[in-house]
């Protein structure tokens, strides 16, 4: 997520956006640390939640994390949405199951990929 806007450029660029990359990141979500991380992401969630009506359902896919996480992704989504303090209520969390290797986005940029790290859905609704 670091690099989201700037990975995204060409695609922006085609429906409009700017002709040259901003490599400026004051807008994204930070991953310098693992409390940083669970507080920005928490602020996604309070955002949401603000635009959102009392039991609207939030499913997020998550898993690959640039760092070593001690908390691991489950317990850094349930953190980023306990500290977002906002009424988003986790119903169900589980596996997402192993990727189809030609559906890979690594597969596109080398012949040979290493394993993937198992993603998660975690499954919400917003308690107002």
């Amino acid at each position: 997520m670091a690099t989201y806007e700037q990975d995204q450029w060409l695609r922006n660029w085609f429906m409009g956006g700017p002709e040259k990359v901003n490599y400026s990141s004051k807008s994204q979500i930070v991953h310098w640390s693992e409390s940083s991380f669970i507080n920005d992401l928490a602020k996604v969630w309070l955002n949401s939640a603000e635009k959102c009506k009392s039991n609207a359902k939030l499913v997020i896919r998550f898993g690959a994390l640039p760092s070593k996480s001690a908390k691991g992704p489950c317990g850094i989504i349930t953190e980023s949405l306990f500290r977002a303090n906002c009424g988003w209520q986790i119903s169900k969390i589980e596996n997402a199951g192993k990727p189809n290797s030609s559906n890979r986005q690594a597969n596109q940029f080398k012949n040979t990929t290493g394993n993937y790290i198992e993603e998660i859905d975690v499954y919400a609704s917003l308690n107002l």
